[in-house]
């Protein structure tokens, strides 16, 4: 993993979320663009910004950049996206979308070459209701999944012990 960081194959890792546990669908979106690198690296920007994008890659081959992207209804899905594409119409030669309903996740270990966990992520899953706290602390932990529980405790306003045992049931969920 480290040595991955390092030779620039991977920027970054992130916790997974069960986004099918928390009534989402993921959209994952194809596009082929113009060699226009100023207006590609502000779409970058615009996607790696955006709250509901789950997954950005920049690729090579049939397609230059994919993303997914989470909402509860396909409405919501295509107001969201219409509303980033639009703004770079002039860049964008083609775009295929995707639904997901279920995907493979791998731990850390198989990057190492240990053998690893593997979990079926969306297969069959019931949506779990979060309430306000459960929703700040996915929020924090999606920005930096190390954060330590005294700090999300400062930061969200409520007890240690009650963030414990929030991410425990969300675990258990």
């Amino acid at each position: 993993y480290e040595r991955l960081l390092r030779r620039g194959i991977l920027q970054r890792c992130t916790a997974l979320i069960d986004p099918f546990r928390l009534g989402y669908s993921i959209y994952r979106t194809f596009l082929r663009l113009e060699n226009k690198r100023k207006k590609v690296r502000e779409l970058w920007r615009t996607l790696a910004a955006h709250s509901h994008v789950y997954w950005l890659a920049e690729c090579h081959g049939s397609c230059d950049l994919m993303f997914s992207m989470l909402a509860t209804t396909p409405r919501e899905f295509s107001d969201r996206q219409s509303s980033i594409l639009s703004r770079f119409n002039s860049a964008i030669v083609s775009y295929d979308v995707r639904t997901i309903s279920d995907f493979k996740a791998f731990s850390k270990k198989h990057l190492t070459q240990e053998c690893g966990s593997v979990r079926e992520v969306g297969q069959g899953t019931q949506a779990y209701q979060t309430n306000d706290v459960e929703d700040h602390i996915l929020r924090e932990l999606a920005r930096d999944s190390r954060t330590e529980l005294e700090e999300l405790s400062q930061r969200i306003g409520v007890r240690t012990a009650t963030i414990r045992s929030r991410i425990e049931r969300l675990l258990k969920s």
